[in-house]
């Protein structure tokens, strides 16, 4: 299963989509050599497990291909080759992992932001699963609290050994 693989992170919001339990995730740090501002993951009924997610990728060269973008411009370049380059530069791309993969959805320094990244993840996942109805945004638990079905606690404690979604099923 190919999805982004967090040694750490926070947990800000869940969601019930459709037949999917959604998990938004910020200030993630990776064991990979890719970085993630926010990851949506996604379990999809029947499956116990994360399936599918989405992902704000840092773009690392983001600064080096304003600096192009900005040449072009100032050499005369057409708007529209400016414009598909300038599409590519954005300070995150949106990372989307269907779970034997992955896809690139284009960079955007909306990406960044936690509640424009939310809403894109959502329609994302709703448009991948044919959902039509709206999300149900569920409560977030503190390792502290007891339990609940279907609900994820708020932080994965470090020295456990469980991979976060162990502690929900």
């Amino acid at each position: 299963m190919c999805l982004p693989d967090l040694k750490t992170m926070r947990i800000v919001r869940n969601y019930l989509l459709g037949d999917c339990f959604c998990m938004l995730c910020t200030d993630c740090v990776t064991n990979q050599q890719i970085e993630y501002s926010h990851v949506l993951f996604v379990v999809r009924a029947p499956a116990k497990e994360p399936n599918f997610a989405v992902a704000a990728e840092v773009n690392t060269m983001a600064a080096m291909g304003r600096e192009i973008v900005d040449r072009m411009r100032a050499e005369g370049k057409g708007e529209q080759e400016v414009a598909a380059t300038a599409a590519m530069v954005g300070s995150h791309y949106l990372g989307v992992f269907p779970g034997d993969g992955h896809r690139n959805l284009g960079a955007s320094d909306d990406w960044a932001d936690l509640e424009k990244f939310s809403g894109r993840a959502l329609e994302v996942v709703a448009a991948e699963f044919a959902i039509t109805s709206a999300p149900i945004e569920r409560p977030v638990l503190t390792p502290q609290e007891p339990a609940r079905k279907a609900s994820p606690p708020a932080a994965v404690p470090p020295s456990s050994g469980k991979r976060w979604w162990q502690f929900w099923k």
